[in-house]
């Protein structure tokens, strides 16, 4: 399966206890506490959205397909063939096909228009050019799909409220990999004093460390860098050469 590097929500409040040596490496987390970990997450979500401080996060969107259509809309508006929040941006993508998982190229505009044969090709569709319009984005596939298969899309969004992560999506929601430990130890300190932990001072260090690596994320993440694309030729032998 095509994925970002993400952690998941369960992974970052077992590490929060490995930090305050609630839990040893290798130790499972009991329900109680991983409930009690996923509270303490949330809340740190929702303190940190009160500062203005986002935390993106991964969740495969999926269109069912239908045979021989290449363009498929998603967004909010209208009636698009995926209703979620529109994408600035898809970071990858996979096909879901009798029970496989097939990876999707994610390339840009100049070696989409390069495919000279956007007709011909394999049985399900390997490359993918997302068209970020508004109010719906524009998902372009080659070669054309040739079955009513899933397309699962990833991308970043940002969690609005934090107390919409439940438990029955922590295990599979991701949260992009960089912001990994600077949460790990944050959480660590927020669930210390309820464990009756003192916090080593290498811990409480880190925590204000990661605090500030967040904030760093977000400026980064505001300023659209500029890219220049080369056309990929050799994606595919229908590739026009000129």
């Amino acid at each position: 399966m095509a994925a970002p590097p993400v952690r998941t929500v369960q992974q970052i409040i077992e590490g929060a206890y490995r930090k305050i040596g609630v839990y040893a490496a290798g130790e499972t987390v009991s329900p109680e506490d991983m409930a009690d970990g996923l509270i303490g997450f949330q809340d740190l979500l929702a303190e940190l959205a009160g500062e203005g401080i986002t935390v993106p996060s991964y969740m495969p969107e999926y269109i069912t397909m239908v045979p021989t259509q290449v363009e498929y809309t998603i967004g909010e508006e209208g009636v698009p063939d995926k209703d979620a929040v529109r994408p600035n941006s898809i970071t990858s993508a996979f096909i879901r096909s009798g029970g496989y998982d097939y990876p999707v190229e994610v390339i840009g505009e100049k070696a989409y228009t390069n495919i000279f044969n956007k007709s011909g090709g394999d049985s399900r569709p390997s490359h993918l050019w997302y068209n970020p319009v508004v109010p719906n984005g524009v998902v372009n596939v080659w070669p054309p799909p040739t079955a009513a298969d899933r397309l699962y899309l990833y991308y970043p969004k940002q969690f609005v409220d934090g107390a919409a992560l439940v438990e029955d999506i922590m295990i599979t929601l991701g949260i992009p990999r960089n912001y990994h430990n600077p949460l790990v130890f944050m959480l660590a300190i927020d669930m210390a004093p309820e464990h009756g932990v003192d916090v080593p001072l290498v811990v409480a260090a880190r925590a204000v460390e990661g605090k500030n690596k967040i904030i760093a994320l977000n400026a980064a993440n505001r300023v659209q860098p500029a890219v220049i694309e080369f056309a990929q030729q050799d994606i595919h032998s229908d590739l026009d050469p000129y």
